[in-house]
């Protein structure tokens, strides 16, 4: 291997060119004595904070940033390199010889123990982390058992007038906004409505982690309609199909048959009511199964002196025979809007038909995390995780990272 030995220093000479400097002799030369021709340091006052071990060292380096000097000491051979950034706010500064590559910076080389410095450093390389983490992601909502996918509890603030059948219209008397049924002719008193498995229903709200709203997939607007005959005007088996008989209070107008729709509906999801939907808005169920008659399991019963406060009133139209009108009232069941809701008689069965809407993607995704030191650099990735399936958005939670470097 080629080397060079110096034997005599005799300064600087900086009028001639660096490639033809006699051996010796050198560019610049600072805060050193040469007369001897020996490179001995100068001690004097401000040379920095004196070194703590001197019968020890065998590497001194001088330190030195904004207005402040150092001496950094090892007692074995060290090699000592500033950072290659200009004017580095940190002033980092690198050597090797002290075991593993290491680092540190002027807020951290002084630990406050007073020296020899530096005291606090930091080895070169981010290590990766040793263990994977785990991932875990609440339930799906096709994942629900299907002994609790049942639609239970459920009420509206409201029924809209889907269709009135007037026996006599427009009636005499003052008009008002109270509907309620009338004593004749003699009815059953019950609204049924009409489901049947494969009708698909819309997420509208979700009102809690075991309630939801819904509508209609196909009619916005309309959760479920009253049933229809086949004919409307004299079937004697309307008695079942429709609310019998209403009339608006203070006035002769009389209505035959009355029909109804539920513009949303809320219920809860669960035999007992307490089981967690994970549907979120936009989300499309079919129902499965339906209770009750197996066609019609939405009933409302007990409506013989219950009033009906008209909140708003569609625009009517009136058949020639002037017995006929179709209108959108929305109406309450209380004499001031608001005030009281209807709850519906029944329950159904559901499947998840998807998370329908836009925004709600299934994902298959694992995690891995990283280290990162106290000037921002980050280190390898740990081992992936397990593969946890989500839906864009929803919470998951991470758990087992290592903190120990």
């Amino acid at each position: 291997m080629a080397g060079f030995s110096i034997e005599v220093f005799k300064g600087i000479r900086p009028r001639i060119t660096a490639k033809k400097l006699p051996i010796g002799e050198a560019i610049t030369a600072e805060n050193c004595r040469i007369g001897s021709g020996d490179i001995e340091p100068f001690l004097q006052a401000g040379a920095g904070i004196p070194v703590k071990e001197t019968w020890y060292n065998k590497t001194i380096y001088l330190y030195q940033f904004d207005t402040a000097s150092y001496w950094l000491e090892w007692n074995d051979y060290v090699d000592v390199v500033p950072g290659p950034v200009k004017d580095d706010s940190l002033a980092r500064f690198y050597f090797t010889g002290d075991g593993v590559p290491q680092m540190s910076t002027k807020d951290i080389f002084d630990g406050g123990g007073g020296g020899p410095y530096p005291e606090v450093t930091r080895d070169l390389g981010i290590p990766a982390p040793p263990n994977a983490c785990s991932a875990s992601a609440g339930s799906l909502p096709e994942n629900v058992s299907s002994s609790e996918r049942i639609m239970s509890g459920m009420v509206c603030d409201a029924f809209v007038i889907d269709t009135v059948f007037f026996t006599t219209y427009p009636g005499t008397g003052t008009d008002n906004q109270t509907w309620r049924r009338s004593a004749t002719p003699t009815g059953q008193g019950t609204i049924r409505f009409r489901m049947e498995p494969e009708d698909h229903y819309k997420v509208t709200r979700v009102v809690s982690p075991t309630k939801v709203a819904l509508q209609s997939a196909s009619t916005p607007g309309v959760f479920v309609r009253t049933k229809s005959a086949a004919s409307i005007p004299g079937d004697t088996d309307i008695a079942d199909e429709f609310w019998i008989s209403a009339d608006e209070q203070g006035s002769t107008k009389v209505a035959k048959f009355v029909g109804f729709a539920i513009p949303e509906i809320v219920v809860q999801v669960g035999s007992a009511g307490n089981t967690q939907h994970q549907l979120s808005v936009g989300d499309v169920i079919k129902a499965t199964t339906v209770g009750g008659d197996g066609v019609s399991p939405l009933t409302f019963e007990g409506i013989t002196t219950l009033d009906m406060y008209e909140q708003s009133w569609g625009t009517e139209t009136i058949n020639a025979s002037g017995t006929y009108q179709l209108a959108g009232a929305r109406i309450a069941r209380a004499a001031a809007e608001g005030t009281a809701t209807f709850v519906i008689n029944g329950q159904f069965g559901y499947e998840v038909v998807r998370a329908a809407s836009d925004s709600d993607t299934l994902e298959d995704r694992q995690y891995v995390y990283t280290f990162v030191s106290s000037l921002g650099e980050e280190g390898p990735p740990s081992p992936v995780s397990n593969i946890v399936e989500v839906l864009d958005g929803k919470t998951v939670t991470v758990e087992g990272l290592n903190t120990n470097v």
